[in-house]
């Protein structure tokens, strides 16, 4: 469009939206590169430690209480321990949380219990509801609804919960999304 002089509004403004879609097409292509190889490298790594879930939680909520200042976060995270890698732990709440922070109105709540044989995180936002014919297939790899909002992300985060015999789930709230992760302690 540049070459031919077509413009949106301006050379500047069209450089703008190509930088803005180079960087979303790097982000897909880099979660599509992860998604293949998270098998391999979830079954080849041995770095399995015990990870203080609520030092991880606090360290990731204080880093995305930035990006959006608007936000009011509530959190509620108690002791609770692990094993894993913590790279890919962090990496499935991290995915919950920004998508999270995507559609929340005003409010993220976090939370970490113990529940039995299980440590139970809580990721709550008081955006719009999901539709309920999309709440069965958000995990699914590439699944998108008709709006594209959704992606490789939650697939992934599904991918990690599962190996280490957790467990995800997402429900629609009187107000709000609720995501529940599990994970074994």
């Amino acid at each position: 469009a540049i070459i031919d002089g077509v413009y949106v509004e301006s050379v500047e403004k069209n450089a703008e939206i190509i930088r803005d879609e180079s960087l979303s097409l790097e982000k897909k292509v880099k979660q599509m590169l992860y998604l293949n190889t998270l098998d391999y490298v979830l079954e080849n790594n041995f770095e399995n430690i015990e990870i203080n879930l609520h030092r991880l939680l606090l360290h990731i909520t204080n880093r995305f209480k930035v990006i959006n200042n608007n936000i009011e976060w509530d959190l509620d995270i108690k002791d609770a321990t692990i094993n894993g890698n913590v790279d890919k732990v962090q990496v499935s709440i991290e995915n919950i949380l920004d998508n999270g922070l995507r559609y929340a109105k005003s409010k993220i709540c976090v939370s970490l219990k113990k529940e039995g044989a299980f440590a139970v995180i809580g990721i709550y936002n008081d955006g719009p509801h999901i539709p309920e014919e999309h709440l069965s297939h958000i995990f699914d790899n590439f699944y998108k609804d008709k709006t594209g909002k959704f992606g490789l992300g939650l697939a992934i985060c599904m991918k990690i919960i599962n190996y280490y015999n957790g467990e995800i789930e997402v429900t629609n709230k009187d107000v709000g999304v609720n995501f529940s992760i599990r994970y074994p302690l």
